[in-house]
């Protein structure tokens, strides 16, 4: 049965026997709004539960390698290329290297055509380079005008200029857009955080937009829940043809986690009886009670919820192919597959 977030705080205190709200006297309320999105985390990272699962579009564009996926994006299962209707293997960096680059990606005889393959490249902070001919300063400003998303409000940068890492602080000035000191060299993925110039919690009520001074693109876009935006990067090989029609491809993910914050928000799915036990068994920790057998039913609570999930005759299996280890999805599809 759904909960709201609300209900659920309230249910972890009555397990407990602590129903005071008021945070001056008693921290419960405050330490159980972690303990439920800790939980929730957890549940929801266990296992690809299918309301969790997404898919969108994607064009490659015409001699670009590497791609940014969207925010949501957490985890890929599997790509379809549209175009020409064959699915895209999945590999790592080393695969690239050992079978692939060596043949494919020689200085001066790079091939170039539809990609068949992509591998992660990591998880970073942007979702472009910083351009500009030798590089730009950056821009940032908030959706929101209200005074939270201002006076001690920065976003913290730190990146190279001229070769050398440098960092500074920006004061977040609502919608009115501020500016860096330093002009970052081009080509640059930086690492951007908000946070607070005397140590106090973050309070930004907008979606703050960080954007390329030079060139005007966006290089993330940071949500109000979030201490900074994370983005998937992949490469594709062989390299996208210069010119022609460029495939579209079908990308099936896991969706990021988006943390209960309001008091009437809701799970993707309904766990809340798992979360609810989850956070018990944090608070009982938390007052120096017994609590490995609450935790024992917390894990069977969250094993049958995976079993709720499984469909008959389904199997799960890891199957070699083409002299390749693949990986399968809970679903028995083969992903990574050649």
């Amino acid at each position: 049965m759904l909960i709201t977030y609300r209900e659920m705080q309230r249910r972890v205190g009555e397990k407990i026997q602590n129903t005071s709200t008021n945070t001056g006297v008693n921290d419960l309320l405050t330490k159980s709004k972690n303990w439920i999105n800790e939980r929730y985390h957890r549940i929801i990272r266990g296992f690809p539960f299918e309301e969790n699962l997404g898919d969108q579009t994607m064009t490659l564009i015409a001699s670009t390698r590497a791609y940014a996926m969207d925010w949501e994006i957490d985890k890929i299962w599997a790509i379809y290329d549209q175009t020409n209707g064959k699915p895209i293997s999945i590999k790592d960096v080393q695969y690239y290297v050992r079978n692939r680059a060596l043949d494919l990606d020689q200085t001066g005889n790079i091939q170039v055509g539809d990609p068949t393959m992509c591998y992660p490249i990591g998880m970073y902070y942007v979702k472009a380079l910083t351009g500009g001919t030798v590089g730009e300063k950056i821009t940032i400003a908030s959706t929101s005008g209200t005074t939270t998303d201002g006076t001690t409000q920065i976003v913290r940068v730190r990146g190279l200029v001229s070769g050398a890492i440098a960092q500074e602080n920006i004061a977040l000035a609502g919608t009115t857009a501020g500016t860096s000191s330093n002009s970052y060299d081009k080509t640059q993925k930086l690492t951007l955080s908000i946070g607070t110039t005397d140590g106090s919690i973050k309070t930004v009520a907008g979606v703050v937009t960080v954007t390329g001074a030079t060139s005007g693109t966006t290089l993330a876009q940071i949500s109000p829940f979030d201490i900074a935006a994370q983005y998937r990067w992949y490469e594709v090989s062989p390299l996208p043809k210069a010119t022609g029609t460029q495939p579209t491809w079908r990308i099936f993910y896991s969706k990021r986690l988006q943390p209960l914050i309001d008091n009437n928000d809701i799970p993707v799915f309904d766990c809340c009886n798992e979360i609810v036990q989850g956070a018990y068994v944090d608070a009982l920790k938390e007052d120096g009670q017994q609590w490995e057998t609450e935790e024992q039913n917390w894990v069977a609570m969250c094993q049958e919820l995976y079993a709720d999930q499984q469909i008959p005759g389904r199997i799960e299996q890891f199957q070699p192919e083409s002299g390749d280890l693949a990986q399968s999805l809970d679903y028995g599809r083969i992903i990574g597959a050649d």
